[in-house]
């Protein structure tokens, strides 16, 4: 087991997580937003108010509201680092540059490749490339993936910093090879590198930029289109953990 439990880090940890470090279990799943179809999906226990984050642990994980973009996310993987988790699961969604054959609302997406671009200032300035690169933990990623039965595509993602600034960039995002955009998943897999953890996403897309935007509302198939693929999302988690807990 990883890391100093003790001492000052460790209230640090439960005043910011409202948890012990004690409490964390070796996987993690990341929840930018935590709604409730999702928390009963995962079977999670009511989560315990932290002064940045929200955290439960049950049936052989720690679930974490990290709350919406890059920096909280990245934080929080970085002080997941001082725990016991080794490995972790940002479970959230993104939007599609383009429809596809694989690719559409609804779609589960597990990027093996991430870019960044989630400086709001960088993108307003139009000073957005070159876009660094992070990845994903392949083996780790390979357990998701891997799951018979399952339908999760890969997928160039860009972590974004602007939810109005992307729809102006859409044809750069196509012409760049960017299939979807989100705003968390690049700092996940950046921190995790830098901890020495192993991390792998898992995203349903909810909106395409430019033909079905994600302030619009959402037609009776592509919410249940997307209500599907929480339940496979998180369905697809319980199995691996209750496999883990048991091989």
């Amino acid at each position: 087991m990883r890391g100093d439990f003790t001492g000052l880090a460790m209230g640090t940890f439960e005043i910011l997580f409202g948890i012990k470090t004690r409490e964390v279990s070796r996987i993690c799943v990341l929840l930018p937003l935590a709604p409730d179809d999702i928390l009963a999906g995962l079977h999670a226990p009511a989560l315990s108010r932290g002064k940045l984050y929200s955290a439960g642990s049950s049936r052989g994980f720690t679930v974490i509201r990290t709350g919406v973009g890059a920096a909280l996310a990245g934080d929080a993987v970085l002080w997941l680092g001082e725990t016991a988790c080794e490995e972790m699961v940002l479970l959230g969604s993104c939007g599609l540059t383009g429809r596809t054959k694989n690719l559409k609302v609804g779609s589960l997406i597990s990027p093996s490749v991430c870019y960044s671009a989630e400086s709001f200032c960088r993108l307003l300035d139009k000073d957005s490339q070159p876009w660094s690169r992070h990845e994903a933990d392949r083996r780790f990623r390979e357990v998701l993936v891997g799951e018979e039965g399952s339908a999760v595509h890969d997928a160039a993602c860009l972590t974004i910093g602007s939810l109005k600034l992307q729809e102006e960039m859409l044809p750069l995002l196509r012409a760049g090879g960017i299939d979807a955009v989100e705003m968390e998943c690049a700092s996940v897999y950046a921190a995790a590198h830098h901890t020495g953890r192993r991390a792998a996403a898992l995203l349903y897309a909810t909106d395409i930029i430019g033909e079905k935007p994600f302030h619009a509302p959402l037609s009776r198939g592509d919410r249940s289109a997307i209500a599907i693929a929480v339940k496979e999302a998180t369905a697809l988690i319980c199995r691996i953990t209750e496999r883990s807990l048991h091989g």
